[in-house]
């Protein structure tokens, strides 16, 4: 390098030149960062939307619910796996009917379930397209620990395609203690619905 170069190129040239490709190298390193943690999230975000929300059981004073052994089980714990099971399967809406019903299904006997899905599917059948709800609100709930049973009842609002109706529901529901899981805290599994028709 000829003396005429050096004044168009001074000794601080270079360092400043090392010093922005240092940055720039720098800055590249977080931008790949930034892509892989966004790769991450999205991959996580896409994950989860098909996965099932966690469901998770809390009594009247809000706090969760334990999962209970053999030992504890009483009837006030019945009582609330009763209302847990009423709440999902006759309290709908078009919009979360299935999803209800898929619930419900994890308080049914295992013997019970296929008998079950099958008046599910009628009932997902004859709900298609007439915009039909349900709710339920129990006004009596007796649990006979001997016999393995309790007794319901509730009233009951239908909804088919904006017509209301109003009726009692008086069921007897037959149930006994199995395994305890997220979903079914209590253990408790509905082995026949007996629902009583007024004469």
């Amino acid at each position: 390098m000829n003396d005429g170069e050096k004044k168009f190129f001074p000794a601080r040239v270079p360092k400043k030149m090392a010093k922005l490709l240092h940055d720039n190298h720098s800055l590249k390193v977080l931008a790949l960062g930034a892509y892989i943690v966004c790769f991450l999230a999205i991959t996580m975000a896409i994950t989860s939307s098909f996965r099932r929300p966690i469901i998770l059981p809390l009594d009247k004073n809000g706090e969760r619910v334990k999962v209970l052994s053999k030992e504890v089980w009483s009837e006030d714990q019945v009582q609330e796996g009763v209302k847990d099971y009423l709440d999902s399967r006759y309290s709908w809406n078009p919009k979360n009917q299935a999803d209800h019903l898929y619930i419900t299904r994890k308080f049914i006997s295992d013997g019970s379930r296929s008998a079950f899905d099958k008046t599910v599917t009628e009932l997902l059948q004859f709900s298609k397209g007439k915009a039909v709800s349900q709710r339920v609100y129990p006004v009596d709930v007796k649990v006979d620990m001997e016999h393995g049973f309790a007794h319901v009842v509730a009233d009951r609002i239908n909804e088919i395609q904006g017509l209301k109706a109003a009726s009692l529901l008086n069921v007897k529901l037959y149930f006994e203690h199995g395994k305890s899981s997220l979903e079914n805290p209590w253990g408790f599994y509905v082995t026949k619905e007996e629902e009583i028709v007024s004469q």
